[in-house]
């Protein structure tokens, strides 16, 4: 959870739990998604594509590499790639990118 909800800063297992939960929403929604062409539900992607990116850019910041832009891997990868991004920035330590990373993951979880 983001400070300012518990007045401290997650740490990197708070990230990684409160990923792996919304991971395992996103299993059950990427292929939902795949099968329909819902307005709504292409709202909910581009949140997810955007937390995704988010997630990356605050990891590639705090450890000085250039930001990319992450691939479109498909409907039924967001899983993954929130794991392994949500990762990344949790490997980090530093605070600000731990806040960043429960902030982008309780956005999320309420789009859902």
């Amino acid at each position: 959870m983001p400070t300012g909800q518990t007045g401290q800063a997650p740490d990197s297992y708070d990230v990684a739990r409160a990923a792996e939960r919304l991971a395992d929403r996103l299993r059950v929604l990427g292929p939902r998604w795949a099968t329909r062409t819902l307005p709504d539900d292409a709202l909910h992607v581009a949140a997810v594509r955007a937390g995704l990116q988010r997630l990356a850019d605050a990891a590639a910041h705090s450890q000085g590499r250039p930001v990319r832009q992450v691939p479109d891997l498909g409907l039924y990868a967001l899983a993954d790639q929130l794991l392994v991004l949500t990762r990344d920035a949790a490997g980090t330590g530093e605070p600000a990118v731990l806040d960043e990373a429960a902030e982008v993951l309780a956005g999320l979880r309420e789009r859902m």
